[in-house]
């Protein structure tokens, strides 16, 4: 790695008084230290230091006054140079201060390189750097995972925490991910259009420097430093800025040698996931190159908590436990679920149903499951049908803890209409006038009118579910019909109406969720 004179200066200055000189370039490179005692340089040397005393009786050929740091007693006025050292010191006691702090970086950098070749992973390479950056060090991907953190120095803000359940950082996820989302997005933005971060403040208030480097895949990670034990200097940039580097190296070496199992599949369908990849036959181009059997079926499970939004840490550790029920599946964590890509040549209703509906009874879970389908169908759309199965069942059947898609292509229309925000307008005028009359939805025409759509019309089965008698249901049947102005013998605004109540029954309580 390059010293360079901003690393010479706040070393330098841990042992002299220091201050910066007139020509001081905090990207100049230094190489080496050389002391001058007299006359003039014979030649130019490049990445040269060089140290003198009392500037003023030097002439240096062809040097620049911004390689030089200069020994001034105190009292003596300030020199054309880049660093000033006022202290009690010699010129070759400077010098070999100075060769001493290139030697460290030096070093440093050498056994960083050593350690990546010898077979060191990402947790090593972090706590090796720690030791020198004295502060937590992080990876993390735009996906929400934290690759690697230090482990003997936990950072303690809201935007990250501990989990001990699956021994590793992750990012942390509030009810609903409001703050602690916004603050990784931010972060993540702030990265992209920078690439290096040198004084970022986090939504938690706690300061870091992070430098932007890419996967073979394309997507962008950030390995950062945070302020926790003392100050980030322009020191520890520089050097961040090449921990950056061999770490880069070190992921893509490792996304080659994961081939189909985790590397260039996982960023597959990692890209699946974020809806950057629509085209299906560019996935089946992609699959057909990871060895990915296209003969057999795909299916697609969206894993969510059944009460609300699960925490990162919460998800790892359902990835973990779920490895022998999906012995065949590829797992990506998004933002708000575990989507899990099973590629199968067996029936699925079977034992692993039966396992995967005791672990999310056990775990308070809701799982959608897509279609079971071949590569005729693209990835993109089992998953959107798994999600929609998710969403159907948390408005149909909130009990439920398994939801197939194939049970609930019914509510297909009425979905696509409930997620626009002027749905309203799909439903007939007399049974949303219906509806806003009564003061509570489960008022008796309102319950009448939704027995009587669930059962299909048929009126004698409603009359027993209301437990009534049919001329009592007549009489109800007939008071909608008056005040929606509508004729439920006609079978055409019949259908209009039970789309209607349909509708009105999905929209109620309206929370935004999406998996």
């Amino acid at each position: 790695m390059n010293v360079t004179m901003s690393m010479v200066f706040e070393d330098l200055s841990r042992v002299y008084v220091c201050e910066k000189g007139s020509f001081f370039n905090p990207d100049q490179r230094v190489d080496y230290a050389r002391a001058v005692c007299s006359g003039q340089l014979s030649r130019r040397e490049d990445g040269a230091c060089f140290v003198v005393e009392g500037l003023a009786r030097f002439s240096l050929v062809g040097v620049s006054s911004g390689s030089i740091v200069t020994k001034l007693a105190p009292g003596d006025l300030s020199a054309s140079c880049a660093i000033e050292v006022i202290s009690d010191a010699s010129v070759s006691d400077i010098k070999d201060a100075i060769n001493n702090i290139i030697v460290r970086y030096e070093v440093w950098a050498a056994s960083l390189i050593d350690l990546g070749l010898h077979g060191a992973g990402l947790e090593e390479l972090v706590d090796f750097a720690h030791d020198f950056f004295e502060n937590p060090v992080t990876i993390v991907d735009e996906n929400y995972r934290i690759w690697a953190q230090t482990r003997a120095d936990v950072m303690s803000d809201d935007l990250w925490i501990s989990s001990d359940d699956v021994n590793r950082e992750s990012l942390r996820y509030s009810q609903g991910m409001e703050s602690d989302e916004r603050g990784f997005v931010e972060y993540l933005f702030a990265l992209k259009e920078e690439g290096l971060l040198t004084d970022y403040e986090t939504s938690a208030g706690t300061k870091l420097a992070a430098c932007a480097i890419s996967s073979r895949s394309g997507s962008v990670m950030g390995v950062n430093v945070v302020e926790k034990n003392r100050s980030i200097t322009q020191a520890d940039i520089e050097c961040l800025k090449y921990f950056a580097d061999v770490v880069e190296a070190k992921f893509k070496a490792m996304e080659f040698s994961w081939l189909d199992s985790s590397g260039s599949y996982y960023a597959l369908l990692q890209d699946v996931v974020r809806g950057n990849l629509l085209d299906n036959s560019e996935v089946k181009a992609r699959l057909s190159r990871y060895w990915i059997n296209l003969e057999k079926n795909y299916t697609v499970f969206v894993i969510a908590g059944r009460r609300g939004f699960l925490k990162y840490h919460q998800l790892c550790r359902i990835e973990d436990e779920l490895a022998d029920i999906f012995d065949q599946g590829q797992c990506v964590i998004s933002a708000r679920s575990l989507v899990v890509f099973l590629n199968h040549d067996r029936d699925l209703r079977d034992v692993l149903f039966d396992n995967l509906r005791e672990y999310a009874q056990l775990n308070d879970l809701a799982i959608g499951v897509s279609e079971s389908r071949s590569d005729d169908c693209s990835l993109r759309t089992l998953l959107e049908q798994a999600q929609f199965a998710l969403r159907v069942r948390r408005r149909v059947s909130p009990e439920a803890h398994i939801f197939e898609y194939e049970c609930c292509r019914e509510y297909y229309l009425v979905d696509v209409c409930s997620r626009q925000p002027d749905w309203k307008r799909y439903v007939c005028e007399g049974v949303l006038a219906l509806y806003e009359r009564s003061a509570d939805s489960g008022s008796l025409l309102v319950d009448t009118l939704r027995c009587l759509v669930h059962n299909h019309g048929n009126r004698t089965i409603a009359a027993k579910e209301l437990g009534i008698q049919r001329n009592a249901l007549k009489y109800r049947i007939k008071k909608i019909e008056e005040l929606c102005s509508v004729d439920l013998s006609d079978w055409d605004m019949f259908d209009h109406v039970a789309f209607s109540v349909s509708l009105m029954e999905y929209c109620a309580d309206l929370d935004g969720y999406d998996y």
